[in-house]
């Protein structure tokens, strides 16, 4: 049997990369079983604290490692960035939040497809493989755009089109399960399996398709997408580019030190981002941001076109940045 293509490790893969979009399906289905009535509440502001901040606006600050290969990127790319949300924002905050998350979940849907591709290097990916991939997250998307609206968005309700023409999802569930057996048919012939890639596709089927199809909940929707995407996230990040920041020296073990450093920084950094979101724009947790809510007031309307794009700026960046820092080669990986 061929080895497996592991980024770092056999363990440390399976326990960050590829099981978060598994788990956090199965901690939705167990929230969904034992603790119906939290389904249909707010999130905790603890459980939103250690997801939303820890995980989704952390995992944002963690391409500052990797943009340090190209540090001119590290402005040029925000100015454009501002320069383009202000005029979007002009336009009506609608726009500016529909343009921002389809690039968001053009970012997201990537995202997948670069970790299988990692996990197939030196070897042929077929067709099947990419249709597998890229079906497994825009099926569910589709889903939602065809079908009536669901009770979330993906930043806030109503960013996403909806075109109710439900008449249509019947066909769109048979290519999918049509595509679904035709990829098991391609491995079942296949003599060395390889495992990651498998469960990066099984994994993000998973994710999207509970979060989006099988669930029509806020707190679903919440959970699947961020587990499942911010972690991997941050975790190829250590990989390449955080550890040899932290552990410049091979030779030095730091164990759980060096690590915990690097989330840390991220949290810092998503924490006062996210502070200054609440002070001047949401004022939705500010027993979370007590600092901020104490020394900054919601700033008047008039001031939003510039505030929030500011604010969005990281995001932003992140997203643009992203998809072309991984094509700069292996110099840096």
């Amino acid at each position: 049997m061929r080895a497996q293509p592991w980024m770092h490790s056999a363990r440390f893969d399976l326990l960050w990369i590829l099981a978060p979009p598994f788990f956090a399906v199965l901690l939705v289905a167990f929230l969904q079983a034992f603790f119906p009535a939290l389904m249909d509440e707010p999130l905790h502001p603890g459980v939103w604290l250690l997801t939303v901040v820890g995980i989704d606006v952390a995992h944002v600050y963690s391409t500052v490692y990797r943009a340090g290969m190209k540090p001119k990127l590290l402005w040029i790319v925000p100015l454009a960035g501002f320069i383009v949300s202000v005029l979007l924002f002009s336009l009506g905050p609608n726009i500016f939040w529909r343009s921002l998350a389809y690039l968001a979940v053009f970012h997201f849907v990537r995202q997948p497809y670069g970790i299988m591709r990692f996990y197939q290097r030196g070897q042929r990916s077929t067709v099947l493989d990419k249709l597998a991939i890229y079906s497994a997250s825009l099926y569910p998307l589709i889903v939602w755009h065809l079908g009536s609206a669901r009770e979330f968005g993906w930043f806030m309700a109503g960013d996403i089109f909806v075109w109710n023409v439900s008449w249509l999802l019947p066909y769109v569930h048979a290519a999918a399960l049509g595509l679904a057996l035709a990829y098991i048919a391609q491995e079942w012939k296949t003599r060395a399996i390889n495992l990651p890639k498998n469960l990066v596709i099984l994994g993000t089927a998973a994710a999207w398709g509970f979060g989006i199809v099988v669930w029509n909940n806020d707190l679903a929707f919440t959970l699947t997408n961020i587990i499942s995407h911010g972690l991997p996230y941050m975790a190829i990040i250590w990989i390449f580019n955080g550890a040899r920041f932290w552990r410049p020296d091979s030779r030095t073990d730091w164990r759980w030190v060096a690590p915990l450093l690097f989330v840390l920084t991220l949290f810092v950094l998503a924490y006062m981002e996210e502070g200054f979101w609440d002070a001047w724009v949401w004022s939705d947790h500010p027993q979370i941001f007590p600092w901020f809510s104490y020394h900054f007031q919601p700033v008047a309307e008039t001031s939003l076109p510039w505030i929030v794009p500011l604010l969005a700026l990281p995001q932003l960046t992140h997203y643009v940045l992203d998809g072309f820092l991984w094509r700069l080669g292996r110099s840096g990986s």
